[in-house]
C-alpha cells in the first residue's frame, strides 16, 4: 500500500511525557536514525569488501530477502547464524577493517537526527540505542555527528570483542543476541541503566517498525508510561510491509517517508519544560 498525504503530526501526546526532566528515549538505529534505504548494520559486515571474500559468499543467503528464509534461518535462528558466520573468520576480521567497512557502507543518517541527539544531550535526557545489530557500527555512524558527545548516550546491541593486542575478532556478545524479535526483553537487559535514572518514568520510544515498541514492554509493566513515535519508511520489502494505517493505529505519532525528518519532533521536545 503507498503512502497516504499526511498533515504533519502535532505531537500533542508527548505531553504526557511531563517535561524532559522526567524522560528516557529509547530509539533504535537501523532506517530509524539511519534513513529508509541506509544499509544496516549487517549488511555493512556481510557485504564489505574489507572483509574475506568467504565471509561475503557465506552471508550472502542471509541478505537475499527476496524469498522466505528456511526453517533453521528462522526467527533468532537468523542472528545465531551470523555470529556463526563471523566467529568462523574471525582472526581474519579486525577492528580497523570494521571501522573502514562503516566508513565505506552506503550507510547515512536521517534527516534531523543529530538536531535530535544534539536536542536530548543539551537538555540531558538519557538515550540507550537499542539496536539488533552491532554497536561498533552504531558507534562509529555516531562518532560524526557534530556536537554529540559519546557519553550523552548509551547503546544496547550486540558487540564485537576485539583482541586488545591482536586486534582481531575474539567474541560476540551477549551470547543470546539481541535480535528484533526479542526488543522486549529491553528493560530486563538494561536494569542498571533503568536503575541509574529510576527518578523518571516517562519513556519515549522512537522506531521503524511496529515491534520496536517492544523496547518498553518491560518498562509499561513496572509502571513506566511510553509514548511511541513510529517511523514508516516507504516499502522496501514489499507487500508484507504494514500499511500506513497499521502504523498509525500502533504509534502515538508517526513520521512517514525513507528521509522523513526527526525535526518536527525535536521541535515538540524543544515545547516540553525542562522541569526546573
Amino acid at each position: 500500500t503507498g503512502l497516504q498525504p499526511q498533515q504533519p503530526p502535532n505531537f500533542a501526546s508527548l505531553e504526557r511525557l511531563r517535561s524532559t526532566d522526567d524522560m528516557l528515549v529509547l530509539i533504535d538505529f537501523d532506517r530509524t536514525l539511519t534513513t529508509g534505504q541506509s544499509d544496516q548494520c549487517h549488511d555493512v559486515l556481510g557485504e564489505s569488501a574489507q572483509l574475506p571474500g568467504s565471509l561475503r559468499a557465506s552471508f550472502a543467503p542471509l541478505l537475499d530477502f527476496s524469498r522466505p528464509f528456511p526453517p533453521e534461518l528462522q526467527g533468532d535462528s537468523w542472528w545465531r547464524e551470523a555470529n556463526r558466520i563471523l566467529l568462523s573468520h574471525r582472526q581474519q576480521i579486525s577492528r580497523d577493517a570494521v571501522q573502514l567497512s562503516v566508513r565505506r557502507a552506503d550507510i547515512h543518517l536521517r534527516p534531523g537526527a543529530e538536531r535530535l541527539l544534539r536536542t536530548l544531550h543539551a537538555r540531558r535526557v538519557p538515550t540507550l540505542v537499542v539496536s539488533a545489530g552491532f554497536s561498533n557500527v552504531v558507534e562509529e555512524v555516531l562518532t560524526g555527528c557534530a556536537g554529540v558527545e559519546r557519553a550523552s548516550y548509551s547503546v544496547a546491541s550486540n558487540q564485537l570483542i576485539f583482541g586488545e593486542e591482536s586486534g582481531t575478532l575474539e567474541g560476540i556478545q551477549p551470547d543470546e543476541p539481541v535480535t528484533s524479535n526479542n526488543k522486549a526483553s529491553t528493560y530486563a537487559r538494561n536494569r542498571a541503566w533503568f536503575t541509574r535514572h529510576a527518578h523518571r518514568t516517562r519513556l519515549l520510544l522512537l522506531g521503524d517498525k511496529i515491534s520496536d515498541l517492544d523496547m518498553g514492554a518491560g518498562a509499561r509493566a513496572d509502571g513506566y508510561v511510553c509514548v511511541g513515535v513510529g517511523i514508516r519508511n516507504d516499502e522496501p520489502d514489499g507487500a508484507n510491509y504494514p500499511d500506513h494505517a497499521a502504523f498509525a493505529a500502533a504509534f502515538d505519532e508517526l513520521l512517514v517517508g525513507d528521509k522523513g525528518s526527526l525535526d518536527p519532533l525535536t521541535q515538540a521536545l524543544e515545547r516540553l519544560p525542562d522541569g526546573e
